[in-house]
């Protein structure tokens, strides 16, 4: 069995996208947004003559659990950002909120869109997402402003959100050394998810799902030397296994139009609102995802039975792009022979 650990800590290392607070540029392109919407604010109210609404922002997203990766060849940079508004949602109508957000970044350089969950700020080779947030009256849980500007009422609404409580239960799931593993599980799956599905629409599995199913559903693979107590690492086993611990979690539903039956992978968001992160793909984006999972078993299984390190990177480059590293396969014949091995320790 080829040993490609050291050619996964390589891929890990390409893609790793640092959180923006240690990334000059995209902390300059979230603070640009943010100081654009201040000002923005300041003139739409000032010319209503009503006092300006003011928002307190955190980072939220794989930036704020460390599990980012960086964007594929033509794909902008995703920068998600809460704004923690200090109003009432009794008093305010989501999607008005998200109206003067889009009002107020109507200036040169900058497009904003409207969407469900979020207002989306558009600037060359990167996106913002300003997350709405506000308290209730009696209460102290935030509320994540949902709606378009053309929803009806049954889909405008206030709903309780913890992205806080997320943050902390991914960051509290491992530590150490296990937890630098499971962030890297995340990553190599999060770009295997770019390098195969388009961007466009619900086609893909978003990455808050896919990280909340490490959370659900991970398990460290790793081995300790009984004579020296080395502990090392096994990422292609990892992510063997959890990608196998997916497939099992499939079940069949009934798809009434078709008159067929369909895989669906639910993903439950372990704070409030407690949704499936995945309800939003169509079943036949579900049955998709579910092919291009057994695929990547099927490439792992096989990278696993290689003796080879170059033949086994070659299968794996093949499902993770580029950014994985293929040995000379002389070069690799030689360290095969060697019977070099790899430590799983890499920075996170």
């Amino acid at each position: 069995m080829a040993n490609v650990q050291t050619h996964f800590i390589t891929f890990h290392t390409r893609i790793k996208l640092v959180q923006v607070e240690e990334n000059q540029v995209l902390r300059d392109a979230r603070d640009a947004v943010l100081d654009a919407l201040r000002a923005g604010l300041r003139k739409l109210f000032k010319e209503k003559g009503t006092p300006v609404p003011t928002f307190t922002p955190f980072n939220q997203g794989s930036y704020a659990m460390n599990t980012g990766v960086k964007p594929v060849l033509g794909r902008e940079y995703d920068i998600d950002v809460g704004l923690d508004f200090d109003l009432i949602t009794d008093d305010h109508d989501p999607v008005e909120v998200k109206i003067w957000i889009r009002d107020a970044l109507k200036v040169e350089g900058i497009t904003a869109e409207i969407r469900r969950s979020c207002v989306t700020v558009f600037r060359d080779g990167y996106h913002v997402d300003l997350a709405v947030y506000a308290r209730p009256r009696y209460g102290t849980a935030l509320h994540l402003a949902k709606g378009k500007e053309n929803s009806g009422a049954a889909h405008r609404l206030w709903q309780v959100s913890d992205p806080q409580g997320l943050k902390e239960k991914i960051a509290g799931q491992f530590s150490g050394e296990d937890g630098q593993q499971f962030r890297r599980t995340i990553r190599s799956l999060k770009r295997w998810r770019d390098e195969n599905f388009s961007a466009d629409g619900n086609a893909a599995p978003i990455g808050i799902g896919l990280t909340v199913a490490a959370y659900h559903w991970f398990q460290v693979q790793k081995t300790t030397s009984w004579m020296d107590n080395k502990v090392t690492y096994d990422d292609r086993l990892a992510l063997e296994q959890f990608v196998r611990t997916l497939t099992q979690n499939f079940t069949q539903v009934w798809d009434h139009d078709e008159q067929r039956r369909y895989p669906r992978l639910a993903v439950t968001l372990p704070v409030q609102p407690f949704c499936d992160l995945f309800e939003k793909m169509t079943n036949k984006q579900m049955d998709a995802f579910k092919q291009k999972l057994d695929a990547l078993l099927t490439a792992l299984e096989q990278a696993r039975q290689e003796l080879d390190v170059h033949d086994a990177c070659a299968i794996l480059n093949a499902q993770f792009g580029d950014a994985f590293p293929v040995p000379d396969k002389q070069e690799s014949s030689k360290a095969t022979r060697a019977g070099i091995s790899g430590s799983g320790s890499s920075g996170c």
